[in-house]
């Protein structure tokens, strides 16, 4: 788990303490958080961290299937239409051409 992880549950809890050299720490053992993936002395807003980590692995997922940038473009019908309409053009060009 890394700092950014563990920050979710430190910025909601009710032992945080911030440190000008270190940011936020417990307040409790004055260090930076060292937990794997709860704290045992989380004294706060359960829900709420835990829907903020749902949300970032719902934004994560998001941006796995859709890039970085949002949804994917997608073609209108009529841009569609437009490009056959070239290529059918194109064809018949060609084919006058060729005879």
């Amino acid at each position: 788990m890394d700092r950014e992880h563990r920050l979710t549950f430190c910025k909601r809890c009710a032992h945080q303490k911030f440190d000008s050299q270190k940011g936020i720490v417990c307040g409790l053992t004055n260090e930076t958080a060292k937990f794997y993936s709860t704290c045992q002395d989380f004294s706060g807003d359960k829900t709420a961290v835990d829907r903020v980590i749902k949300n970032r692995e719902l934004n994560k997922i998001h941006e796995e299937e859709h890039g970085k940038y949002g949804k994917p473009a997608t073609i209108s019908v009529w841009t569609i239409i437009r490009i056959i309409a070239l290529i059918v053009t194109l064809i018949s060009l060609f084919a006058k051409l060729a005879s």
